[in-house]
């Protein structure tokens, strides 16, 4: 889905992501879903990049300087382009620093917002939430170090690393309420109690779904179902399903 930049601006990346090659039926088609949008207009304009919006998570502080954390797999599927020049695209496209994280090859979607979520911009470093104990050593090593120069990591800990745990960090957040991903294991407790504690302008709003069937077959939770509007200058918000 587009991403928003502006109070109504809009970039939409080019789709086409190869994880879905043999699963045509869940591709969804950006241009269809915005046609369904009757609450307002969105100005939308095109990248020539091909970006996943799951691989695309924001981060802003009390300065409005604004950071996109990325996996590199982004550079693997732009081959047309080096890293500086994307690096630039990206930059332009989104006015925002680019975050790039190391892509681990065995996780073949490569997203960030199943490692990382904005919590507030409150000071000069953005305060944001991570979980890495599902990548190999040496690469959490190397996205924790990367993380914590730009941002004030809060990482999630469990007594059990089970493999959908990254799921808590896919949460939906909207100005009013968070919805948290369940999976129906003891780490639902341990993560709702961490994310209270990280939200405390959220007491009693903070929300727990059970939505292990849609996390184990799709590979995606709330952030990946939902796509959220800033309705600070646009009186509407949307939420449409579909993965992005």
């Amino acid at each position: 889905m587009p991403i928003q930049v502006g109070s109504n601006e809009f970039v939409q990346f080019q789709y086409d992501p190869d994880y879905l090659t043999d699963l045509r039926k869940y591709k969804t088609n950006p241009n269809d879903t915005v046609k369904h949008i009757t609450d307002f207009t969105p100005k939308i304009s095109k990248s020539k990049l091909l970006v996943d919006g799951g691989n695309i998570v924001v981060c802003n502080n009390i300065n409005e300087e604004t950071w996109v954390v990325m996996t590199e797999k982004v550079l693997i599927e732009n081959p047309d382009f080096s890293k500086a020049e994307i690096t630039s695209m990206l930059e332009k496209d989104l006015g925002a620093k680019i975050v790039w994280l190391p892509w681990d090859t065995s996780d073949e979607c490569g997203h960030t917002d199943g490692i990382v979520n904005f919590i507030n911009g409150l000071s000069s470093k953005p305060s944001i939430m991570a979980y890495f104990s599902l990548y190999p050593k040496n690469i959490a090593k190397e996205m924790r170090k990367l993380l914590n120069d730009v941002f004030d990591t809060h990482e999630l800990i469990f007594t059990h690393d089970e493999k959908n745990n990254w799921a808590y960090v896919n949460l939906l957040r909207t100005k009013d309420f968070v919805i948290v991903p369940g999976l129906g294991t003891d780490s639902d407790n341990e993560a709702m109690g961490q994310i209270e504690r990280l939200y405390p302008d959220y007491k009693g709003r903070i929300h727990q779904i059970i939505i292990a069937p849609i996390v184990e077959e799709y590979g995606g939770a709330f952030n990946c179902l939902t796509w959220t509007v800033n309705t600070e200058d646009i009186d509407s918000y949307i939420s449409i399903s579909g993965f992005v």
